[in-house]
């Protein structure tokens, strides 16, 4: 699926009120400045949540910040540029994690660490449909792969399931899910009926439970078992 240059002023409009209204701005604010000289993006749940909120009025406020810097030959030393930040360590994107204050997270990372070159590249690989959107600060564009068609429709479904780790697929699915309130799509549905089974069930609760997220454990398994089911 190719990725779409989206210049509506409206929707452009909404992801930058959110961000400043976001009780995590200084935060932000002190990423942003110094990421300024780079070339990055704002991906993923950050973009898609204040679109939501504007097309469904839902109360979603974004604690989550994901950071591409793109980055062709390795050349780009996250570690060092942030090397003042307190409680700042390396995240699985083989970037770096920030927890600033309880529950406000920073992943930052560079297409070098996804062995990509482009943003294209980056958002073609994303796990869920919804999540392949990102924002450009400078150019004040939105780029989606699929992701602003899926926020319209109201549906999310799998895009990249991460073959050695499905059980982190399904999750985030049903989470996202249940916190749009969006349908799964069929491509979700064959991707859970296909791979889920009872085995998986620990894996998932150690998942949740890494992510704080313990007291979905019943819902998701009821909803992975209800799909596996139709």
């Amino acid at each position: 699926m190719s990725v779409d240059i989206v210049k509506s002023s409206g929707l452009i409009q909404t992801v930058e009120e959110s961000l400043k209204d976001n009780p995590a701005i200084k935060y932000l604010e002190a990423v942003l400045e110094i990421l300024k000289p780079l070339h990055f993006y704002l991906m993923g749940g950050a973009v898609r949540d204040a679109l939501v909120r504007r097309m469904y009025g839902l109360d979603l406020v974004t604690r989550d910040f994901d950071f591409l810097v793109v980055d062709e030959k390795g050349q780009v030393d996250l570690r060092g540029l942030f090397g003042n930040f307190s409680n700042m360590r390396w995240n699985r994107f083989g970037g770096l994690k920030w927890k600033p204050k309880e529950g406000v997270e920073f992943d930052l990372f560079t297409s070098y660490s996804f062995g990509r070159t482009s943003l294209d590249e980056v958002l073609e690989q994303v796990e869920l449909t919804t999540s392949a959107i990102a924002y450009h600060f400078g150019d004040r564009l939105i780029y989606s792969c699929g992701a602003v068609q899926g926020i319209e429709d109201k549906e999310i479904d799998v895009k990249n399931p991460q073959a050695d780790k499905p059980y982190i697929t399904m999750s985030r699915l049903i989470l996202h899910s249940d916190k749009l309130r969006f349908r799964i799509g069929n491509r979700g549905i064959r991707f859970v009926q296909e791979r889920y089974n009872s085995n998986l069930d620990g894996f998932i609760l150690d998942y949740l439970t890494y992510k704080k997220l313990e007291d979905h454990y019943e819902r998701v398994i009821k909803r992975l078992k209800e799909i596996k089911a139709q």
